[in-house]
């Protein structure tokens, strides 16, 4: 894991004719100082770094007016990679008090930006879009949490739900048997959520996404 100002250390490659890699560093200071001047303050955020460095996986609590509640709070989720491997991708869900861990709503709705670095990519002009756009639709966050808590799945569903995230490459393979086991097995995330629901289904990916964020 890394803190914000260690990402200052963390070198991109020379850009080419139709590649521009972006430093972490500046990606991160860029999205934060948009994000307040738009009156939304960042709270806890923490990174990890894999491939010497060169990918990105990042998180930030978002305090926006008129949204966050004594329930949760909106979170902002952040993956990049200046390898080639992977665009620059702003996912926005909601960070759950109760577990301590980022959840994800999965769908289209949810994702801000997803930018190739290619030559013309200019961070200047792509970030505000994508957090205007956020923040007019990030009034509808309470109602898809709401939604996903009311809808109950059966187990079947849920192993449906989970094999068809792998296989769409939502979350690595690796993680398959890990997010079955939270669902089905572990008793803490069945005292947290009793209720087998979307919502508990959508925690047990999430929580099973910090083994992401502590391996690379």
């Amino acid at each position: 894991a890394r803190k914000r100002e260690e990402l200052r250390r963390c070198q991109a490659p020379a850009a080419t004719k139709t590649w521009k890699p972006i430093p972490h560093y500046d990606l991160i200071t860029t999205l934060i100082n948009n994000l307040e001047s738009r009156g939304v303050t960042v709270g806890t955020d923490g990174y990890a770094t894999y491939k010497n460095d060169l990918g990105l996986l990042g998180f930030m609590d978002l305090n926006v007016p008129g949204i966050t509640t004594d329930g949760y709070t909106l979170a902002l989720g952040i993956s990049t990679a200046n390898d080639k491997s992977r665009s620059i991708r702003l996912i926005v869900g909601a960070r759950v008090f109760v577990c301590d861990n980022t959840a994800f709503s999965g769908g289209h709705d949810a994702v801000y930006m997803n930018r190739k670095h290619t030559a013309n990519l200019d961070l200047g002009a792509e970030i505000p879009v994508a957090v205007d756009r956020f923040l007019v639709n990030s009034a509808g966050f309470p109602k898809l949490i709401q939604a996903m808590q009311d809808e109950h799945v059966t187990d079947t569903q849920a192993k449906a739900l989970i094999y068809d995230a792998v296989r769409a490459k939502v979350v690595p393979q690796r993680l398959l048997d890990t997010v079955g086991n939270l669902y089905f097995e572990d008793e803490e995330q069945r005292v947290k959520f009793p209720e087998r629901t979307l919502w508990s289904v959508n925690n047990a990916f999430t929580e099973a996404a910090k083994v992401l964020a502590t391996t690379g």
